[in-house]
């Protein structure tokens, strides 16, 4: 893509993986959820990329999608934030009796996202970006070589980690 003029020579070079270490798996407590029936704890996995080949990548990619994903009405950045949404529906006056206010917690939804309707989200927002350098089409390439060679190390076993298909 650097001769397609959608990067420059430094951040081509910044972007060449150097001493990769192979991303690992590991677990973290749930400690907001209450035990299962057995008394465990629910745990959330973590593939922790710090140092693996698509790590200056997906660096690369944050720093392009994320401006354009805070953009989103939908957006809502931490609890914090969402408390600030509740309150200013909240200045607009009551709302009905019959009004329920619900959260949802789904199991695994990163990985459960299906790519290509990741990807056509992600489209849409940086097609709406003013810069159009990189391209988007560079940009989305990057994000599905992110997606899907994902491999990580647990247990001396090496794995690659599960997504939905296309």
């Amino acid at each position: 893509m650097l001769h397609e003029g959608d990067i420059d020579e430094k951040t081509a070079e910044y972007l060449v993986p150097k001493d990769c270490e192979t991303s690992r798996y590991y677990t973290l407590p749930k400690t907001h959820k209450a035990p299962d029936t057995s008394g465990h704890l629910k745990i959330r996995p973590v593939i922790s990329g710090i140092g693996s080949p698509i790590e200056r990548l997906s660096e690369f990619l944050d720093f392009f999608i994320n401006p354009e994903v805070q953009k989103l009405d939908s957006f809502i950045k931490d609890s914090k934030d969402m408390v600030k949404v509740i309150e200013g529906v909240n200045e607009k006056g009551p709302l009905p009796p019959s009004t329920a206010l619900f959260t949802i917690d789904v199991k695994a939804m990163y990985p459960s996202l299906p790519q290509y309707l990741s990807i056509k989200g992600v489209r849409k927002s940086l097609d709406s970006r003013q810069l159009k350098k990189p391209s988007t089409d560079y940009l989305l390439e990057c994000l599905k070589l992110c997606r899907t060679e994902n491999h990580f190390e647990f247990n001396g076993r090496f794995l690659l980690r599960y997504t939905v298909p296309r």
